[in-house]
C-alpha cells in the first residue's frame, strides 16, 4: 500500500515540476499578452524599486503624460515619454527619456507607456 502512495505521489510531484517548468507559449508569466488587463510599466531599473516595495515603501503608478513635457535642442516642446502604442519589447528601450524615468523613482513614481483615462480604467480593472 504504501509502495502505491509513494508512486502516486511521485506523479504528482512529476505533474508540478511539468507545469512549473513549462516553456510553452501557454505559459502566462512568459507569453505575457498586453491587453486590457495589464499595466505597462517603464523603468530603468526594476531591482531598486523591487528592494524599495520589499522595504514597504510605497510608490505611485502615474501615466506617461504627468512626466511633462521637454524641449529640444530646436527650441520645440515634446513630451518627456514619447507618446506611442508600446509593445513589450518597446519597454526595455528607455534610453531617451531615461533621466525622467530615475527622477520618478527618485519621487517614488513609475511611469506607465498608457495615458491618463487607459491608466485609470486598467488600474480599475485590476483593483
Amino acid at each position: 500500500m504504501s509502495e502505491n502512495t509513494s508512486s502516486r505521489s511521485k506523479d504528482k510531484f512529476d505533474l508540478w515540476e511539468r507545469k512549473l517548468l513549462d516553456l510553452t507559449t501557454r505559459n502566462a508569466l512568459l507569453n505575457v499578452k498586453m491587453k486590457g488587463s495589464t499595466v505597462p510599466l517603464l523603468v530603468t531599473s526594476s531591482c531598486s524599486i523591487e528592494d524599495d516595495i520589499s522595504d514597504e515603501k510605497e510608490y505611485s503608478v502615474v501615466s506617461r503624460m504627468e512626466a511633462g513635457e521637454k524641449v529640444t535642442e530646436s527650441g520645440e516642446k515634446q513630451p518627456a515619454i514619447p507618446a506611442k502604442e508600446y509593445e513589450l519589447t518597446d519597454l526595455a528601450d528607455t534610453e531617451s527619456f531615461s533621466e525622467v524615468l530615475v527622477k520618478g523613482s527618485e519621487d517614488k513614481k513609475i511611469y506607465s507607456a498608457l495615458p491618463t483615462q487607459d491608466l485609470e480604467d486598467r488600474l480599475k480593472k485590476l483593483y
